[in-house]
């Protein structure tokens, strides 16, 4: 707190709101200017500014760059990058994620928030490289289920093979219940 404080008294609120201003693209002229007779777009960037003016705890961004120049863009990755409180923002510019991200939370098919750490080119890596193990994982636990169903099939009716059958169908049904079968149960002991 004391670290915030003494870097507030620093700058003067009028020459830390002049900065930031500057950084989002105002010149003189502009920061003169009233803010009901800027445009949409130059109100985003008084909104933005306001709100990196006040340095929350806790800072939530929708789309930050939408009416950013490239210029303006830049300084504000910039300025996130060293931004040194929590930052949640939701951005569709990979550039942008990739210098101001270090984590990223993904909502999946499952309504899940699923975490990932790094940038979003590290998130895009991990995750594929996480697609394709559990790909090999699914693949394995089918082929296994494939040859448990044979040998339970295989085991007919003879007495010494009927008590690993049914071992073999117990693991099955552990599997069924575990999700990795996703056609209904087909009791192959039911006639044995």
């Amino acid at each position: 707190m004391y670290d915030d404080l003494s870097k507030l008294e620093e700058l003067n609120p009028e020459t830390h709101a002049a900065i930031l201003l500057h950084g989002l693209g105002f010149g003189p002229k502009m920061m003169a200017k009233a803010t009901k007779d800027m445009s949409g777009g130059w109100r985003m960037r008084v909104a933005l500014a306001k709100a990196l003016f006040v340095r929350p705890t806790l800072l939530l961004l929708d789309e930050p760059t939408n009416h950013l120049d490239l210029e303006a863009c830049v300084w504000l990755e910039n300025y996130l990058a060293d931004y040194d409180k929590c930052l949640v923002v939701v951005s569709h510019s990979q550039d942008f994620l990739n210098t101001v991200c270090t984590n990223i939370i993904e909502f999946n098919h499952k309504a899940e928030l699923v975490y990932w750490s790094g940038n979003y080119d590290q998130y895009l890596k991990t995750k594929q490289e996480h697609e394709v193990n559990q790909l090999k994982k699914y693949e394995k636990e089918q082929d296994d289920i494939k040859h448990i169903k044979s040998f339970i099939a295989s085991c007919g009716t003879f007495s010494n093979l009927v008590r690993q059958a049914k071992s073999k169908q117990k693991i099955l049904d552990k599997m069924y219940e575990a999700g990795y079968v996703s056609h209904s149960k087909t009791g192959y002991l039911d006639n044995l």
